[in-house]
């Protein structure tokens, strides 16, 4: 085994081997960087409105934290949250409406 690790011929080998596999590392790379482009433009082309939105909103979410202004992440997480507890609450209403409906079936019936 020793003869083997120490000849030149296997020493060449892995030589190669690690050329080919940084190239294939290379490749991966190049195709994940394609992928991430087509991604991009695929996604432009579909709703050019709503990407350029959420684009201009991620710019400015990363500004804020860069410059460490949070009062427009908080500003947005409580539009965010005062929404989703509307939506709840319409949620929780309308689903005591129903109940209320099919109660009042119920007895119409019997």
């Amino acid at each position: 085994m020793a003869a083997i690790l120490a000849s030149h011929h296997y020493t060449q080998q892995t030589r190669e081997i690690l050329a080919i596999d940084d190239q294939i590392a290379v490749i991966v790379q190049a195709i994940n960087h394609s992928k991430a482009k087509r991604d991009f433009w695929m996604n432009l082309a579909l709703d050019p409105k709503g990407f350029v939105d959420r684009w201009v909103a991620s710019q400015k979410r990363d500004l804020e934290v860069i410059l460490g202004d949070t009062v427009g992440v908080e500003t947005e997480e409580v539009r965010r949250h005062a929404f989703y507890e509307r939506a709840l609450g319409e949620g929780i209403l309308a689903l005591l409406q129903k109940q209320q409906q099919q109660v009042a079936m119920q007895g119409q019936m019997q």
